[in-house]
């Protein structure tokens, strides 16, 4: 069984307001969705033959940048066999960002080896990621930013005939 899951979410206008969370020149950082950093802290969504939808807009007026989507460490599972099993838009270009900041639409870390990223169409049905930005600092100026750190690992893959489709932006 299962059943569709979907998530949305919106960065705050002037990122981090809290003065401890601000960077020493006083700029901030934010995204629409993000996973924590940490040891057994894995966003792990499983929706059955449902699908799964991450849909996250970074609006960020402060200096320093964001992202509209940022996993560190994730497994996301469908089983859905026709169309989109899972769906990551991620959208930045909203984002007032100047000279030196960054960002990207989408960002996908596979943090450590207990810390993966794993996106999994298992039942035939199609990934699409778009990521969307206006960022001027390399290397993070792409919609879509795919790494890993340390012993990280970053997976994306179909199985049963479904493709990946994937669509970087930059405005």
């Amino acid at each position: 069984a299962g059943g569709n899951v979907a998530i949305y979410g919106k960065s705050a206008v002037n990122g981090l307001t809290n003065p401890a969370s601000l960077n020493p020149d006083g700029s901030a950082w934010a995204a629409g969705i993000f996973t924590v950093v940490g040891d057994n802290k894995n966003l792990s969504i499983d929706s059955g033959t449902g699908t799964i939808l991450l849909d996250g807009v970074c609006v960020l007026t402060q200096s320093f940048g964001g992202e509209g989507i940022y996993l560190n460490g994730a497994t996301l599972t469908s089983a859905a066999t026709t169309g989109t099993a899972i769906m990551l838009n991620g959208d930045a270009s909203a984002a007032n960002y100047g000279a030196g900041t960054r960002g990207a639409g989408v960002t996908l870390v596979g943090w450590s080896n207990t810390q993966p990223i794993d996106i999994s169409a298992t039942g035939g049905g199609d990934i699409s990621i778009t990521g969307v930005t206006t960022s001027q600092a390399a290397p993070w100026n792409s919609g879509i930013r795919v790494a890993s750190a340390g012993a990280g690992t970053t997976s994306i893959s179909t199985t049963n005939g479904g493709d990946i489709n994937l669509d970087s932006t930059y405005n």
